[in-house]
Formats: structure tokens, sequence, C-alpha cells
């Protein structure tokens, strides 16, 4: 199937890489000739003169325009918040100081509005930027830069040919109504040239400043430019290959090699400029960016046509809406704005699927992903419908090779995607009724993905995010995400999620598990909420059985091994449903024997949901701590833990067979944080406190003395606590983790020894994975690698 690719060199055609291969083999003309100045010409020319200067990319040719400004540190550069880290970082690279102001959803356009309000004293230049085409509202930018005395930039790297009304209702080319203009010659661009930019001014006094920082700088070393050239000619043979695979890897093999360059460099994310710019346009780009300018009235044309056939064939699409057109707009990507909630990174995923590459102009609001928000300045809350807007943006192609047939498809599957499954609706569940009822109803049932542990984390001062996945209004997925502020780091947790209603998912063909496309739509709903809550990194412990394909959708995802563990994941689980007799004889007979020794050795069980009563667990603790080298637990952390999952009217002594307080609804209530204390003589010799919810009981904490070590405090304990899960209703007695009989070293072995002689079979799942989401979860890393070295783990 023809492959539509909205980046990739999408402009490029046959007679590109012809000249490109003919470039390549004539390298008297990669760096002097005459096509730079012919360039340039053509463009000063077509802007109604004055004068244009070729430099080697797009930032570049604003750096020069700062440059030339002659900025003071301290100096105010007003940019609007969606878009490229390459815009600001020139600011930076001048010591000036960006601020960032917020769009219009419309248009995604700077807000002339909010660009007023954030205009101070020190601000010196507005940047507008003219967003895929869409011209910006000139008139009313220029009316509020000349009444606080503004130079205004225009950034017109999406908008070669475009032209917007000037305060006068009459319409104009843009480039040409501030003090200076820039353009960008990028690879997926109106003209490419793979890298490349000019910049542009009518100023006489600014263009003596820009020819001369010009002339200052060198041009590119030929490795370089042979990196530009052979982009055209090797995208020829990886874009017809790509959706196979076999086109990725080869993408990632010539990048790898050198044959290949980035459109932003690594270090470009956080705020630094690359030793390879700025330069002059070297000739070989010009002769490249020449060729597609000749053909810019026919590219023109085509985008604007193919838009108004998307305009037609999707004026009705479910669940998104069309912004409205413009006079004068040449749309390099044609939008769509999705409703609120529907996840657009898997509307991308699941196009892909179908041999589709939809652009991601700009998500984030700072595109690309990765970038350092402090480095460049930017804070997310400042500009909101940015950041709105980067969730919800789809970029369609509008390439000039476009055929007709491939709209049809675009359009079949946008159709197809929103009609049968558009990517779920992620907000928060606000019931508990409902939360608890959904999570009870569908596997696995256990207390980490409680309502109730969810309130137990904002007791300790954490944030839980019940997050459900909804169809309409019914709930079909949900995940507990706590986000956790800890001294190392702050960050998301979820454990033992996603939980759903297979039932009612709708099934896709996107070729992986429905739980790892809950993941990527729920990541999706809380990287939005990151960059709000400062939040560096995602940790999900997800209730999959460990396998290296599993494994493999969350490096697809972009996760990777966490350091530590979140929660249990080598866990060890009883199936309490036989009868105690039956229970009794599948233990292993040293545990059969020491349990049925306990009553001759005068030991008793006393049973508890009562906070104050944790101190004995927490004491007992203190001894164990220093026996089974683990990271013990606070006093606090106990009391809210038994206090969020007995609350104070829920409050009564349980009694044998189960508890005899009623829930709302007035049906017998089976949950709770119970307290099991083994006793000798009126002295407590072991504790468990064991969570009971829905149908699984789960032995989290426990604790024992040394000194009544020959008795079997612990195996009572276990017993009397597996005969409570059968009485309230519980299918599973999970024994939580365990270690390999064969890790004799490992602190944690005789612990697992004893729990495996109650019976049951070893569950598995899949590693902690984390999502960094910035360069600070590196920082955490390496802590998180020191500790688990240190503890011998």
């Amino acid at each position: 199937m023809r492959p539509i690719a909205i980046s990739l060199s999408p402009n490029t055609f046959m007679r590109d890489v012809w000249q490109a291969f003919r470039l390549l083999l004539t390298p008297h003309r990669w760096v002097h000739g005459s096509a730079v100045s012919r360039l340039e010409q053509q463009i000063a020319q077509d802007l109604g003169g004055g004068q244009a200067f070729g430099f080697d990319s797009g930032r570049s040719s604003w750096y020069a325009i700062l440059q030339a400004l002659d900025l003071q540190t301290g100096d105010e550069v007003l940019v609007q918040a969606f878009t490229c880290v390459v815009v600001p970082n020139p600011v930076i690279w001048s010591g000036a100081t960006p601020v960032y102001v917020d769009i219009l959803p419309d248009t995604l356009n700077m807000d002339p509005a909010d660009l007023e309000r954030k205009i101070t004293g020190r601000s010196r230049v507005v940047l507008i930027q003219h967003t895929l085409g869409k011209p910006a509202d000139m008139g009313a930018i220029m009316r509020i830069a000349r009444k606080h005395n503004l130079i205004v930039i225009e950034d017109c790297a999406h908008s070669l040919g475009v032209q917007a009304e000037n305060e006068h209702g009459v319409m104009q080319k843009v480039g040409t109504f501030g003090r200076a203009a820039f353009f960008s010659f990028g690879r997926d661009k109106v003209i490419s040239s793979v890298f490349g930019g000019m910049a542009f001014t009518a100023d006489e006094a600014l263009a003596e400043r820009l020819g001369v920082y010009q002339k200052s700088l060198v041009y590119p070393k030929r490795r370089w430019i042979v990196q530009q050239l052979l982009h055209p000619i090797l995208f020829s043979v990886i874009l017809p290959l790509y959706f196979s695979g076999i086109g990725k890897a080869l993408l990632v093999l010539f990048q790898k090699l050198g044959l290949l360059s980035k459109a932003v460099y690594g270090c470009e994310k956080s705020g630094k400029c690359h030793p390879s710019m700025p330069k002059r346009l070297p000739n070989a780009q010009a002769e490249l960016a020449l060729s597609q300018y000749e053909r810019l009235a026919l590219f023109t044309a085509r985008r604007q046509e193919l838009a108004v056939m998307y305009r037609e064939k999707l004026k009705d699409l479910p669940h998104a809406c069309l912004l409205p057109a413009q006079p004068g707009e040449v749309p390099l990507r044609f939008q769509l704005m999705v409703e609120a909630g529907i996840s657009t990174s898997h509307l991308r995923h699941c196009a892909q699927q179908h041999n589709i590459l939809l652009g991601d102009w700009y998500s984030p609001a700072i595109a690309p992903g990765g970038v350092n928000y402090q480095n460049i300045h930017f804070k997310a809350f400042q500009t909101p419908r940015a950041c709105e807007a980067a969730d919800r943006v789809v970029n369609l192609p509008t390439y000039p090779k476009m055929l007709d047939d491939d709209i049809e498809r675009v359009v079949a599957f946008l159709r197809d995607y929103m009609n049968t499954y558009h990517g779920g609706r992620v907000r928060e569940v606000t019931d508990r009724n409902a939360w608890d009822t959904f999570v009870k109803k569908h596997s696995p049932n256990i207390f980490l993905q409680s309502w109730d542990f969810g309130q137990f984390h904002a007791e300790m001062g954490d944030r839980p995010y019940y997050v459900g996945v909804f169809e309409g209004e019914t709930i079909i997925a949900v995940a507990l995400v706590i986000l956790i502020r800890a001294k190392r780091a702050v960050y998301y947790a979820c454990a033992a999620g996603p939980i759903l209603d297979r039932e009612a998912y709708p099934q896709t063909d996107v070729g992986e598990p429905v739980e790892i496309t809950i993941i990527r739509e729920i990541t999706d709903f809380l990287k939005k909420r990151a960059e709000l809550n400062d939040a560096s990194f995602l940790r999900w412990r997800p209730g999959m059985p460990k396998s290296e394909e599993t494994e493999s959708h969350f490096r697809k995802l972009g996760f990777r091994q966490a350091p530590l563990h979140l929660h249990a994941e080598r866990t060890w689980v009883l199936d309490v449903t036989p009868d105690e007799e039956t229970l009794l004889k599948n233990m292993r007979k040293n545990t059969r024997y020491a349990v049925r020794r306990a009553e001759k050795d005068g030991v008793t069980v006393r049973k508890s949901v009562s906070p104050e009563d944790v101190q004995i667990l927490f004491d007992l603790q203190q001894e164990t701590v220093e026996r089974q080298k683990f990271v013990p637990f606070s006093l606090e952390y106990f009391q809210k833990l038994s206090k969020a999952f007995n609350p104070p009217h829920e409050f009564s002594p349980l009694i044998r067979g189960g508890v005899d307080r009623e829930g709302a609804d007035g049906e017998g209530v089976t949950d709770g944080a119970v307290m099991f204390t083994a006793e000798y003589e009126g002295k407590p010799i072991a504790a468990a406190m064991i969570n009971y919810y829905g149908d699984m009981a789960v032995y989290h904490y426990a604790a024992s003395a040394s000194q009544y070590a020959k008795l079997p405090g612990a195996y009572i304990i276990l017993w009397e606590a597996i005969k409570e899960a059968k009485a309230r209703g519980c299918r599973y007695f999970n024994f939580w983790g365990i270690v390999g009989d064969d890790q004799e070293s490992h602190p944690w072995h005789g612990l697992s020894r004893f729990k495996k002689g109650f019976g049951g079979e070893e569950v598995w799942y899949l590693h902690a994975q984390d999502y960094p989401l910035s360069w600070r979860y590196w920082i955490n890393w390496a802590i998180e690698r020191y500790r688990k070295w240190k503890r011998g783990l």
C-alpha cells in the first residue's frame, strides 16, 4: 500500500532526488556557487524589495536577526507557545529572555490580548509565528507593537507564500509586516533543502548589520553538506519501506552511521546551540531550495486544493472539529481539533497501522518531547490554551505529491476511527461507589487499585488520580495513579493497573494488547499534568504477566526498565476456595505441623481493625528491620493505612466468620485492613496487617519477635488470615513478594520458603516500567541504582 507520510521529506519529487545525486557527484558545487545569491535576490524581489541573507537553517536566520538587533542581557522577546524549541533557543543564545504568549484556539497563533498582558518594561521584540500556514492577526498585533514600541519580527518558517490582512484590511505577504522576517527550508517545510533558511529585511540599517554578521560566519563542513544531499536520496528508499519496518530500521541505521542528520539535535532540547550552527548557507542547499522555489506556485495551489477537499469530506466528522478557514492561508498541515480526552498519540499510532503517518506539530506545547522547560524558561500553566491544543490537534498531510486517492484513505481512516474507536475519553472518576464497583467486577481485585488506597495516599500528602477511560458515560477501564512527592523526585506511580472491562472495551487491530492501549491513553492524560505538577517520570507496575513481548510493547511506548520495583512483582498466591481440610492437606508438612502446634503451645490470635493496634506491628517491625534488612515503614504510615481501609463510622469488632458491619447499600462490608496479633502469655510475639479487598486478601506487612522465634506465631496468624479470607468471600490469598528457591543469599530467601509452605503457585508480574518526563529522571535513576546496589538486591 502506498505510504502517506506528513514528514520524511514529503516534498521530494524524483527530480529532487536526481538533483541531489548530481550535486553529490560534483563536490566543487557544494560550498561556493551562484545559487545562494540567486535565491536571496529572488526571495527579496518577491517580497517587494529589501535584502535577504542565506543561512544554514531557519533558527540560524532568527539568531542572525537577534544579533543584528543588538539586544542586551535581560531584554525580553515575546514568542508564542505551541511552537518548536528551536524558536526560543536563539533568544537564549543571544542573552535575552523568551516570554511565552498563549494562542487563539481557532488559529493556533498568538493571542493579541495575552500578548498585551505579557508586555513589561523589559520587552523589546515580539516574534509573530504564522502557525502551519495560518496567518496571524497582524492588524491587531501591529497596533499593540506600535503602542508599546516593540520590534516586530515574523517567523515565516511555515508560511512561504501566505498572505495576511494588514491594519487597513488589505492582503499583504507575510514577512513584510515587521522589521524583519525569517524563513526555513527544512525537510518538511513549504520548500525543502533539508536544512537551510533565509533572513529578510527592508530596513537598510538592519540589512547592513545582517550582511556583516553573515560574512563573519563560515560555511558548514563538507561532511554536513553530504548528509543533507544524501537525505532525499536515502529517503527515496526509506519511505516506500517505512511501514514494513525495514524503512524504520534503515533510518536508524543511517542516522547512527552519520549518513543522515536529525531535524532537532539532542542538545537543543536543553536550550543549547549545536556546534554545527550558525553557519552560512552553502551552494548545494541553495540549489535544492531554488529548484523547489521555482515550483512554489504549484505547491501552494495543490495545498489549498487539498484543504478544500478535507473541509468538504470532514465537515461532519464525529468527535472533532475543523479550524476556521482564513483568507490568505496556505496549509502546510491541515488541522483537526479532536474532543478533549481523545488520545491523539493513539490516533496517530492507529494511523500508522494503515500506512498513514500523521504529524505531531506541536505535541507537547514546546516540541519535540523531552525539552527541558526550565532551561528555556517555559511554564506550562502560563499558556493553558497552547497546552490544550498540543493535546488535541491532529495534523493531516497536505504535501504536493498527495493524490486524491490518498485523501480518500485518510478520510476513511478518520471516519472509521472516530465511529468505532476514538481513543476513549480519559478523565477522573469522582464517584467512589462507581469506582469500587467497577474494580471489584473485573479481575484482579487488589487493594492497590481500591478507592481507599488512594485516600490513604491523600492522607500521606500524595495526590491520587482516579483515572477512568469512558465510552460515553460508561467506564470501560480504570487505573489508580498516585502523584508522589518524594525527596528524590516527584513522580506518578501506578501498581496493578489498569483494570478493564474486556467485553465493553472496543476492539481494534492495532497489534498490541488492550492494556498497552489503555496505558498509552492514560500516559498521555498524565503528561498533560506533568508540567504543572513538576513530575519527572511515571512508574507503572502493570498487573500483566512478565514476558519479553509485553516488555517490547512498553519500550515502543517510550518506557524503560525501572531501577527499583514499585510493589511486589514475583508473588505467591493461594486459591482459598477449597475447604479448610484440603487447604491444610496442601500445605508443606512442617507448615501444617506448625499451624496445628500453635494451639498446643498456647499461642492465640487477636483480630482488630483499630488504628491504635498498629503500634504493636510498628514496634515489632523495628526488630525485624535489622534481621531482614528492609526499609521500615513509619508508625504514621501504618496508622493512616488502617484508618483509610477502616473508616471510623464502620468500626466494630470482627466476629468469627466475617464482620458484623454493613455498607451504605445494606450489604455486608468485606473490605478492610485487619490487624492479626499472635500472643503468648499475654505478650505479642508476631503481628501482621492483612488487606482484604474484593476477591483478594494480601499479606502485606508483618513482623515478629526474635526471642519467640521457636513459637509458631507467624504460622497461626497466616492460617487465621486465610480462614478470614474464606469467610469474607475472597477467592485468593496473596502472600506478596517472594524470591526463587535458588536465591539462597537473598535476604528474603527464608521468608519466601515460609510463604510457599502454605501451598499455592507463583505469579510473576512484569517489572516496573519508567516513562521519563524530564531530565531530572536520570538523577533519580542514578540514586535508585546506587540504593539497589547498596542493599544487595
